[in-house]
């Protein structure tokens, strides 16, 4: 196809010589002669030089020969120049007398004109007449135009616009007796200029004739009165260069159309007499209709003209032949807007005369020869060149109806009989100009590429018409792609090498000869008619040629017909003359309503029964050939003769119904009582899950989850708690029935809560409706929608399921209900509505108006393999690919085939009835060949001549198969008929022939439609209620019914199912043949053919191919190079070049199949008892399979290695693989354990991940869990299916299918082995944008093709998405709604309803939280304070809201550390010793956590959409962050140096909690309220949240925490994270911190925050101080919160049952504000929450103890304390301490507590071990190596501050350093000033060094002392107070070595401990980064 136009030279001179065999003569013209060799040599030369020319623009073929090479610079051609001319007539083939004079005077002898484009608007009508080439012209002299008068062409002078596209929808007011008129102006080609006339002055309707002169008006400027069409021309600015004159320039009547537009209309008759014609009296001419229409006439004649641009004209004759008023139309204009004239006359008119004045065009031997062929000329009064006179009898003479398919160039007027001939678009887009961007110029190839003459696509065309033979039809994509090829080639690939394709360049006039020569290779199917007049003439001549065939001359397929005019360029058209050709192309233009409505008229008006009287007539009639079609149709009346005759011997017997011999009879009532027992098997099946149906299932999730998270509030999920839906199928009960029985097997309404399991059976079909005007369903529908109006917080799931069946926009009736469905504003753009839309023809989705974003499409995965988790299935899908390629199969019947002699017999009939529609004719024949084999079977000699052997075959295994089954089991054959009343015809023939011969209880005729139910015969459905134990009753009665076509299996029956397309029904297991040959693919379309193939679309066995098959893939992603592969993994991989071992036995078996099941396919089912070795030896594994097939194969074949799994998988496979283990649950796992050797052991450890991200996509992980998953639906995962052994242990295999040999041709691959039929026009309903397009051919990825579909086609004007337009001309995408595409019959419906579980779980899993769940740590013991509590019985403060200072500080200070995070740390030694000596160590680094339901108070992260808080942490608008300022804050720290500068982002909104300055506006406080006075805020204290690498995941939105109510939240980051943080948060007040906190950890955070918040206090102080307030009056509380705080709880007391309620944030903030003498705390905090917390609250409402996470500080109180911010753990604990021995009052409220989300990316600071050494191995560094000692040779430098390398190491490795105080609590370690965790069993005891400090007293004995950066405060008098065990280890750690030696010196602690120099250690750091040095030491015995 792609090389079809290419002409090689050598073959091109061949041709010249074989097609000229007058070559040899001499050949000229007038002026002289040329020689035969001259010329041969000449022309040779030429063509050959121009086939290889280098030039941009080669010579055209015959330069040489007609041109010389200065008449290009406009010399007259002269006798020396033009003697070179040949001929015309002796270069045909076979030389005609006509046309002499016009082939001397058609050949050009200048260059070529350069020919234009006409438009669509332009007329038909042939060229003006010119004068004699020899008479002088005579130019006319244009008047002048008055002064400044108006001169632009289609503007009268007056400067009013006068064109027809201006005044379309003008209301214009006319005198009376005028009408509108249209002129042609030479400088307008493309437009009509529009006048009013006094029709007087125009031809009377009745005789053609015309007043002489002129009365005009102009409609412009209204001017009236013009005399002289002289003057008039002038006004309107026509501006002619000869005489102007009416009936020259005065062309068309214009009318109104049914629009109310005007339009053009018929043309002006102009009719020249001479005067003795005048004279004598003008003859009577046929009646045309009057050009002075009114609007309804008008309008009638447009609809009329505009459907007969679109109709064919036999739907025409066919709506005429009907009574109806319409008029018959007499003439077809094609394109140009002309509506026909109605009522014409008669074409048996004898006044009927051809014109006086012969045309130009015309020979002047043309009227005599047309007369001498009797053939009746053409009435019409327009000139004979432009019109065409279509005579009687066309339909009779050529066994069919031509088709004209336009091309180029306007097609002629058609009169007279045209309803036997029919005007077709198909190929005319393919030659109109395209205009395209560069950039896909550029992906196309076609950068440099010219565009394409018209002769070259004419060329083209004629050269594609040689491809295609005599059986095959043009398609539209077929020759698109050779356009597009041919432009490609013709680019410019080299600069230097410029080369163009062949046919670039080439002259008009060689067009018609080089068109000759390339149809001289189809052997007579394609002429070539040049036309030298017009296209009218050519297309007369066809007409008359095929009429009258000359002998010895083959009929042609197709015709074209080409003409060169110097004026309108090259024209051309084609006419398909062939019968089969013809046929398809005419009845592809009828749309399937129409094609439906001509076969009911056929058969209603009785022609139908012309092919009964056919097969009436006796043989001998029959034997004659039809035409050119030589097959014998084998009719007779022997037929029903021969039934007759059997009838009388049956004698009231009939066949054997089933288990018995073939030709068995018994009496008809004992086989009425026939019954099979009770038959297991054909139990309805359990609807199963499969893997890839939950893989599916969870990418739709996926997908839901991604829109949820795209940020712009189109859905969220965290609003909704329930789930409702609604399944919309096309109106088909068959397909409601199976929806509603699927959803009612699986579960899902009990699943989500919708229904219980007593109520679902009577529920389930409220949930599912048929998409038509029934007001059962419209109710259905408008329920839905007022539940979703009514519950925003339940979210909707609208599935349309089918969704390709019912596209088209909403009209009256039935059309387009899905559009006002799916589409309604109101409702389809509510928040909590989410349509699915499933289809497995999405192409009509597909557009580029598409509603559906291409993000928003989910695929079925194409390449299945094997999971090793999962067991292997038994099953494989063998889809609509997977048919096509066994087109190819060579050795074995392949299962998509065609019926050759069904064809031959159906053309042969065809072209004897060429009235009747090609369904009826194809159903006739083939409803007998069905009774000739029903004939043969039961044993009627001679019935098997009249039937085919595919037929035969098919029905003998569907009659015969019930004999070998004791049940009466058997097969279904599928027989589509798409007509009803065909399908009516078929079940009645059958259903009689059936009972005739018997066999009434054999086998079921069944008919079903979309809209009615199944009916069977009653002992067929006793039949099948006695397999399912129905009748074992004791009425044995049932009420037991098929609803399903999957009810029907096992039931042998021949099943007719009629309608436009199938709707998506599954079919039965048992059906083994699916007869097509009756599907009209006239019009073909992919999505068509691939519908009805999907009929056979079905799981096949594994074992029934050679090569072993995986089919399960849990991958997400298709691969894109594994689908390009030739035999790619998880195909069928099938050899077929080899023959089997069994291949001598003939059977109509498929690839693979062994001979068992070969017998089990072609013959009957057997007993399921039965099994033979071979059957044993094919059931095999897929390893011995794939060995047995290394075996058979030997060294002829390559081997096949087992398809591995992938090695790296998304996180949406692994949470699908998790799915599958946790779906086969352990028993999987303990059987596989065996082979795995134990690798499932650490199946329950975590993955190691050091960022995760937290979507709702995240928590999916565990929602399907084994214990949520229904056992409904998927109990029986993992067990074998019960289908694949149904059928008597036999395998499911490929249903054969036999379609038409038109729909074979396309579905057939091509040589290469693509499959042309995915190039094909995707759906009726869109169309292509443009033909310059790349071709999709082979398989592609969905992926590629959704793209391509996207890109290069729209839906027509009658598509729902038509109107789909937004700004720019794009499409608007719903944002809610999804499209799920996958093969036919493959497990959609269970994919979506798995979705709607998994959804629902995942709703639930949002609605969750992950929070932690510690158990508290040292509660073994009994507490000081509780004890206090208890003893003092203090009753009122145990009811008390608040606690009382006096009494709160009379508490000790409960230094243990009892929250579970502390776990891991030291524990601070309380001189209390536990019960339990040896603490437990920490084995499991897992913190326990438990889901928790989300509260409406919770605390948010980024994730979190909704309408309420949107405006909190969005930006209102896109410039929002640009609105944020940066303010700088100074403070003076001695730590960071003189000063520290902060910064502040703050949003405009923001501002109202600052203070600025007056001028300059510099940021001056923060503002603060007083203790009286809330404040503009709700809540009085400022809220500070350090946060780190946590700007997605941090709650950081507090809205819903805070109840919406006003406060300050400020969050602090750092100076590396600010972008990110201001991108996610862009509504908050971020404070940066300096460039040195980057690396530091969450103390410096908070050091800072402390230190700002009191020089802030500092600062309000003074600014309020001036404006009256009290110093002490200024709020000094400052809140610090972690960002992982999710919730909050009070425990209420004073309740029996203790319960736990969720509160706001904002109440426990106003509770703690509240508390009295607020100002002498230090410090207000909660619990952390704990479902095993052991704090009784009754007891103990308020602690002195640790607080954390969530503390309330009062920054007064604690001026003198800080944090450490050098810290990285534990500164919270350490802070504590240095607060309570300060004699700091804290207090928790244990009635309020928090809940900690557990996050698992950020939060703290962790840094990657990596060496600063290039080279060094960095994967077996340990914490032993953050320490060395200093210039070591053992240092390796980390790139890791000091201090966290040295607090690492102290957790990990202290019990080196301290071995005297691992797990010895009543000997811990001294601590001075500082709490550092030495690991979970080393014990600290902490005191304080400062003066007035409160410690504990003490008198226990120290096993260590730790000097942590002690200051000056820490004195030698101070240490020597405490007592050491002896052998105490001593550790001192400084910022340097000189600090470390000055202290050892200042502190003297060289009197009591002992120290080494290989005791100095430092910290894994190099110079610059200032690493801390420690030296440890020994204690020694004082001296005495």
């Amino acid at each position: 196809m792609t090389d079809i136009y290419h002409i090689n030279i050598n073959t091109l001179r061949t041709r010249i010589r074989e097609y000229n065999p007058y070559a040899h003569k001499a050949m000229g013209n007038t002026h002289g002669q040329l020689k035969s060799s001259r010329f041969e040599a000449a022309l040779h030369n030429s063509i050959e030089q121009s086939l290889r020319s280098q030039d941009v623009a080669p010579r055209p073929v015959f330069s040489q020969l007609y041109l010389d090479k200065q008449q290009g610079h406009g010399r007259q051609p002269g006798p020396e120049t033009i003697d070179v001319k040949p001929n015309i007539k002796e270069l045909e083939a076979a030389p005609r007398d006509r046309h002499s004079s016009a082939s001397s005077t058609s050949g050009y002898r200048g260059n070529p004109p350069v020919q234009e484009q006409p438009s669509v608007d332009q007329s038909y009508e042939d060229e003006e007449k010119e004068d004699p080439p020899g008479s002088p012209q005579q130019p006319y002299r244009f008047p002048t135009p008055p002064e400044g008068a108006c001169q632009t062409p289609g503007y009268c002078q007056a400067g009013k616009d006068i064109r027809l596209t201006s005044l379309r929808e003008v209301k214009l007011t006319l005198p009376e007796g005028f009408v509108l008129v249209g002129a042609k102006s030479p400088n307008l080609p493309d437009n009509i200029l529009v006048a009013a006339v006094d029709a007087r002055f125009l031809p009377n309707p009745k005789t053609n004739l015309a007043l002489l002169g002129f009365s005009g008006n102009c409609i412009g400027c209204g001017e009236q009165g013009f005399r002289y069409f002289t003057e008039f021309s002038a006004h309107i600015n026509m501006r002619l260069t000869t005489q102007p004159k009416k009936q020259k320039h005065l062309k068309y009547y214009i009318v109104r159309n049914n629009l109310g537009l005007l339009v053009r209309g018929p043309l002006v008759p102009w009719k020249v007499v001479s005067p003795e014609v005048r004279k004598r009296g003008f003859p009577m001419a046929p009646q045309v209709v009057s050009p002075l229409l009114s609007a309804a006439q008008g309008a009638q004649q447009a609809t009329i003209s505009y459907h007969a641009n679109r109709v064919p004209a036999s739907l025409l004759a066919a709506q005429q032949q009907h009574p109806s008023p319409q008029p018959r139309p007499s003439t077809i204009k094609y394109g140009g807007g002309s509506p026909p004239l109605p009522n014409g006359p008669s074409p048996s008119d004898g006044s009927a005369q051809p014109p006086k004045k012969r045309h130009k065009g015309w020979g002047p031997g043309r009227p005599d020869t047309m007369s001498n062929l009797n053939l009746v000329m053409p009435p019409h009064p327009a000139m004979q060149a432009e019109s065409v006179f279509i005579q009687p009898g066309l339909l009779n003479i050529c066994c069919t109806k031509p088709v004209v398919l336009a091309c180029h160039g306007n097609l002629p007027y058609l009169h007279g009989n045209v309803n036997d001939v029919v005007v077709s678009t198909l190929l005319v887009d393919c030659y109109k100009p395209v205009q395209m961007p560069p950039k896909l110029l550029e992906g196309l190839g076609l950068t440099n590429a010219p565009p394409l003459s018209v002769e070259t696509m004419a060329l083209l065309t004629v050269q594609y018409l040689v491809q295609l033979g005599n059986e095959k039809v043009p398609l539209r994509e077929e020759f698109d792609a050779i356009l597009l090829q041919a432009r490609q080639e013709s680019a410019i690939k080299d600069k230097n090498m410029q080369q163009h394709a062949q046919f670039l360049s080439v002259a008009p006039a060689q067009l018609p000869w080089l068109a000759k020569v390339a149809a001289s290779a189809s052997n007579g199917l394609v002429r070539i008619v040049n036309a030298q007049a017009s296209l009218a003439e050519g297309i007369s001549e066809t007409l008359q040629m095929i009429c009258m065939p000359q002998p010895y001359t083959r009929y042609p397929s197709f015709v074209v017909v080409i003409h060169v005019s110097r004026h309108r360029g090259t024209e051309f058209c084609v006419l398909v003359t062939g019968v089969h050709q013809a046929r398809v192309v005419a009845e592809s233009m009828l749309s399937a309503s129409d094609c439906f409505k001509e076969i009911s008229y056929e058969i209603i008006t009785g022609k139908f029964n012309l092919l009964t009287s056919h097969f009436k007539e006796p043989n001998t009639a029959m034997s004659v050939p039809v035409k050119k079609h030589g097959a014998h149709v084998p009719g007779n009346s022997e037929l029903d003769k021969l039934l007759d005759d059997f009838v009388g011997t049956m004698t009231g017997e009939v066949m054997v119904p089933y288990h018995g011999r073939e030709l068995h009879r018994v009496r008809d009532d004992v086989a009425k009582d026939m019954l099979p027992d009770k038959n297991l098997d054909v139990a309805t099946d359990h609807q199963e899950l499969h893997p890839v149906q939950i893989a599916v299932a969870m990418k739709i999730l996926s997908q839901v989850c991604a829109i949820a998270d795209s940020g712009t509030q189109s859905l969220d999920l965290g609003r909704f708690s329930k789930v409702d839906i609604l399944v919309m199928v096309p109106p088909s009960n068959i397909l409601y029935n199976q929806t509603v029985e699927r959803l009612k097997q699986s579960g899902v309404l009990v699943d989500l809560g919708m229904e219980t399991a007593s109520t679902v059976d009577q529920k389930v079909d409220q949930y599912v409706m048929k998409c038509d005007s029934v007001a059962e369903n419209q109710a259905k529908f408008e329920s839905f929608v007022k539940h979703v109006r009514q519950h925003p917080y339940t979210l909707h799931v609208l599935i349309q399921d089918q969704a390709h069946v019912d596209v088209n926009r909403h009209s009256a009736g039935n059309m387009g209900l899905a559009d006002r469905n799916i589409n309604c504003k109101d409702f389809a753009d509510a928040p909590n509505l989410l349509t699915l839309q499933v289809s497995a023809s999405p192409f009509s989705l597909q557009t580029q108006k598409s509603r559906v974003t291409p993000h928003n499409e989910v695929f079925w995965p194409s390449n299945i393999k094997q999971n090793p988790n999962v067991p292997p299935e038994d099953t494989v899908y063998f889809g609509v690919s997977d048919y096509c390629r066994t087109a190819d199969w060579s050795n074995h019947m392949p299962a998509l085939r065609s019926d050759d002699s069904f064809e031959q017999m159906s053309t042969s009939l065809l072209a004897k009835y060429p009235k009747l529609h090609s369904m009826v004719i194809r159903t006739y024949i083939l409803v007998r060949h069905y009774s000739a084999a029903l004939m043969t079977i039961a044993g009627v000699p001679g019935a098997q001549e009249m039937t085919t052997t595919e037929t035969l075959n098919m029905l003998q295994d569907i009659v015969n198969a019930p004999l070998t089954s004791a049940s009466g089991q058997g097969s279904m054959l599928l027989l589509r008929v798409p007509s009803i009343q065909l399908a009516m015809v078929a079940y009645d023939k059958l259903h009689s022939v059936r009972d005739k011969l018997g066999l009434q209880y054999r086998f079921d005729v069944i008919l079903s439609s979309a809209n009615t139910d199944l009916t069977l015969e009653e002992y067929f459905l006793k039949r099948m209620q006695a397999w399912r134990g129905e009748l074992d009753n004791p009425e044995g009665k049932s009420s037991w019914v098929p609803r399903t076509y999957c009810d029907l299996d096992g039931l042998p029956c021949i099943l007719i199912l009629c309608g436009k397309d199938p709707l998506g029904e599954t079919m039965p297991r048992s059906l083994k043949y699916c007869d097509l040959r009756l599907v009209n693919h006239g019009h073909v379309t992919r999505a068509s053919l691939e519908q009805e193939i999907s009929l056979g679309c079905r799981y096949i066995s594994r074992d029934v191919v050679n090569e072993p098959i995986t089919v399960c893939d849990m991958s997400d992603e298709d691969s894109q190079s594994d689908s390009e592969m030739e035999n790619e993994e998880g195909e069928l991989q099938i050899d077929t070049d080899r023959p089997r071992s069994n291949s001598s036995d003939v059977q109509q078996t498929l690839p693979g199949f062994s001979g068992n099941q070969a017998q089990h396919h072609n013959g009957s089912v057997s007993d399921p008892s039965r099994k033979t070795p071979s059957e044993n030896v094919d059931r095999l594994s897929p390893d011995s399979a794939q060995d047995s097939g290394k075996e058979s194969q030997g060294n002829s074949a390559p081997e096949t290695s087992p398809q591995q799994p992938r090695a790296s998988v998304t996180s949406l496979q692994g949470m699908v693989e998790n799915s599958i283990d946790m779906i086969y649950g352990k028993d999987t796992e303990k059987n596989s354990n065996s082979h795995d050797n134990g690798e499932d052991g650490d199946a329950d450890q975590p993955n190691e991940q050091s960022e995760q991200r937290e979507a709702p996509m995240a928590s999916l992980k565990s929602s399907v869990s084994k214990d949520n998953l229904p056992t409904t639906s998927t109990s029986s995962l993992g067990q074998p299916k019960p289908s694949a052994s149904r059928i008597a242990g036999s395998s499911l295999l490929p249903v054969t299918i036999i379609v038409s040999k038109t729909a074979y041709d396309i579905l057939r691959p091509d040589p290469q082995g693509k499959q042309r039929h995915i190039s094909l026009q995707p759906h009726p309903d869109v169309g292509w944008i443009c033909p310059l397009r790349p071709m999709l051919l082979g398989e592609v990825t969905n992926e590629v093709q959704s793209a391509y579909y996207r890109q290069w086609t729209e839906p027509l004007q009658h598509h729902m998405d038509t109107d789909n337009k937004g700004e720019n001309n794009l499409p608007v995408f719903h944002p809610r709604r999804l499209l799920l595409s996958g093969p036919p019959q493959v497990g959609k419906t269970g994919a979506y309803l798995q979705f709607l579980r998994v959804l629902f779980r995942m709703l639930i899993r949002l609605l969750e939280v992950e929070v932690y769940n510690e158990e508290e740590i040292n509660m073994d013991h009994e507490s000081p304070a509780v004890s206090l509590v208890f003893n003092e019985n203090q009753t009122t403060h145990l009811t008390a809201k608040w606690p009382d200072y006096e009494f709160v500080r009379s508490m000790p200070f409960d230094a243990n550390l009892h929250e579970g995070k502390y776990k891991s740390c030291s524990p601070v030694y309380a001189g209390v010793e536990k019960k339990d000596d040896s603490p437990a160590v920490n084995t499991d680094s897992r913190r326990p956590t438990m889901s928790i339901m989300l509260s409406k108070f919770s605390a948010h992260n980024s994730f979190h959409h909704c309408e309420h808080c949107h405006h909190y942490m969005e930006s209102v608008a896109p410039q929002q962050s640009r609105e944020s300022s940066l303010y700088s804050f100074t403070f003076p720290s001695a730590v960071y140096g003189e000063e520290v500068r902060l910064h502040f982002i703050i949003p405009q909104t923001q501002e109202k909690h600052f203070v600025f300055s007056k001028q300059g506006h510099h940021l001056e406080s923060l503002r603060l309220p007083s203790l009286d006075d809330v404040g503009h805020n709700d809540i009085k204290t400022p809220i500070f949240t350090p946060t780190c690498s946590r700007q997605e995941h941090g709650l950081l939105n507090l809205y819903h925490a805070m109840e919406g109510g006003r406060h300050t939240h400020i969050v602090v980051v750092k100076q590396c994270e600010m972008a990110l943080y201001q991108k996610f948060w862009p509504n908050h007040i971020i404070l940066v911190l300096p460039v040195v906190c980057n690396d530091a950890g969450i103390g410096a955070a908070r050091f800072l925050v402390k230190e700002l918040a009191y020089y802030n206090l500092e600062l309000e102080r003074n600014r309020q101080e001036e404006l009256g307030v009290r110093r002490q009056d200024v709020w000094p509380y400052v809140i610090i919160m972690d960002d992982s705080l999710v919730m909050w709880n009070v425990h209420d007391s004073a309740q029996e049952d203790k319960k736990t309620q969720n509160i706001s944030l904002k109440s426990i903030i106003q509770h703690l504000e509240a508390t009295p003498k607020i100002t002498h705390f230090s410090m207000l905090g909660a619990r952390q929450w704990s479902g095993k917390s052991a704090v009784d609250v009754s007891m103990q409402p308020f602690s002195r103890c640790h607080l954390h996470s969530f503390i309330m500080l009062n920054v007064d109180a604690t001026q003198n304390v800080q944090y450490d911010q050098n810290r990285y753990n534990c500164e919270d604990v350490d802070f504590n301490m240095r607060i309570s021995s300060g004699n700091g009052l804290l207090c928790r409220f244990n009635r309020f507590s928090f809940m900690k989300k557990a996050i698992h990316v950020g939060g703290g600071m962790d840094f990657p071990m990596k060496t600063k050494v290039a080279n060094a191995n960095t994967q077996n560094i340990t914490t032993r190596q953050f320490v060395a000692a200093p210039d070591s040779e053992d240092l390796v430098p980390l790139v890791a501050p000091p201090q966290f390398l040295l607090e690492k190491y102290l957790a990990h490795e202290s019990k080196a350093l301290f071995p005297m105080a691992v797990d010895n609590q009543m000997t811990p370690v001294l601590a001075i000033d500082c709490y550092l965790n030495l690991g979970a069993q080393i014990s600290v005891a902490y005191m304080s060094s400062r003066p007035h400090s409160v410690n504990p007293d003490t008198d226990c004995r120290f096993s260590g002392l730790l000097l942590y950066l002690c200051d000056s405060f820490v004195m030698a008098d101070f240490l020597k107070k405490f007592n050491f065990v002896p052998g105490a280890t001593l550790c001192v750690i400084c910022p340097d070595r000189n600090t470390l030696r000055r202290q050892i010196v200042r502190l003297e602690l060289e009197d009591q401990w002992r120290f080494r120099l290989r005791d100095e250690f430092q910290t894994a750091n190099t110079a610059e980064d200032k690493p801390l040095y420690f030296l440890t030491g020994q204690h020694i015995a004082r001296l005495k």
